[in-house]
């Protein structure tokens, strides 16, 4: 039986628990309302020409340099940010909890985030796959 994690309500330790294995994460209308609304919100922000955590400046102690022009290569740079880790990985299914705790910061609607992210990082969790995150480096603060 797939347990069900529904990013509508608080998050449980044993959904966190339940992530070592494939769950069904349900994206209801009200968070694709909020995690919409949001993103409207980004979009007016950006239009508006004033600086934007990560969307329009750097990052962590880069904050004060402008980011990219292009917003796919902003999108780009902050992969690359995100992806600057060392040491041993972590076990499996702290990555998988962090994927879901990750998954629901994202779904409350505060970060600018197309659904379709929330979709992915949905369905990802629908399967076996496991990312490798090092130990030491950035997962993303925000959110």
């Amino acid at each position: 039986m797939t347990t069900e994690v529904d990013l509508g309500v608080p998050l449980r330790i044993a959904d966190l628990r339940a992530a070592r294995d494939p769950i069904k994460v349900v994206v209801g209308p009200q968070v694709r309302d909020r995690v919409t609304a949001a993103r409207t919100f980004l979009a007016t922000v950006l239009g508006d020409d004033r600086a934007v955590y990560g969307a329009t400046t750097g990052f962590g102690a880069l904050v004060g340099y402008a980011g990219r022009a292009d917003l796919r290569d902003q999108a780009d740079n902050t992969l690359a940010h995100l992806g600057a880790g060392q040491g041993p990985d972590l076990d499996p299914e702290v990555v998988r909890a962090t994927l879901l705790l990750r998954t629901a910061s994202l779904a409350r609607g505060a970060s600018g985030v197309s659904p379709h992210v929330i979709d992915a990082l949905a369905a990802m969790l629908a399967t076996t796959f496991v990312p490798a995150m090092p130990r030491l480096g950035s997962v993303g603060a925000s959110g």
